[in-house]
């Protein structure tokens, strides 16, 4: 979207990209945005809204490329996949969010970002319920589904880069579950 002075409104908001294989994840981020307060325009809704942030939740790695993000989070369900390209992509000085066990896939780029990894979330089945282990105690999570438990530690890193804390992220997880 162009403003008055021929600029795309884009350029000057921190785009932030979520490469995900399960949409859930981006569903639950939203909710926890919202719930946080905080004004984000996600690709698929209207980005006219006036805020700070874009965000873009996608399954294929070359559209999470072309975005240029600032802040990139890769979740578990890329282990296997051809993700090599998004580190290059993203804005210099930017973060890259990652499962641990991508560690040492990681490319060397001509680009500078900060690497923050992120274990699997602990958590366990109990009577066809999520629970995880969390530094609060244990936190039960419903129906939620097991590839969005396996990236919670990642998208808490990913909210945390919009300030919303670790305490606040799961009080809002207890809160929608």
């Amino acid at each position: 979207m162009r403003d008055s002075s021929g600029t795309d409104n884009a350029d000057f908001r921190t785009r932030a990209v979520i490469l995900c294989s399960d949409p859930s994840i981006s569903i639950l981020a939203q909710q926890i945005f919202r719930t946080n307060d905080i004004n984000a325009a996600w690709v698929s809704n209207d980005t006219r809204n006036g805020s700070d942030f874009l965000i873009l939740s996608t399954g294929d790695i070359n559209t999470a490329a072309a975005f240029k993000p600032t802040i990139a989070m890769i979740g578990s369900g890329f282990t296997d996949q051809n993700w090599q390209s998004l580190p290059e992509n993203i804005t210099p000085g930017g973060i890259l969010i990652y499962p641990q066990v991508l560690e040492n896939g990681i490319p060397e780029t001509s680009v500078f970002f900060r690497k923050l990894p992120f274990e699997i979330a602990d958590y366990q089945m109990k009577s066809n319920e999520i629970t995880i282990n969390t530094d609060f105690g244990e936190l039960s999570l419903g129906n939620l589904k097991e590839d969005v438990a396996r990236d919670l530690r990642g998208l808490q890193l990913f909210c945390s880069q919009f300030g919303i804390m670790e305490e606040d992220f799961f009080a809002t997880l207890a809160e929608l579950y």
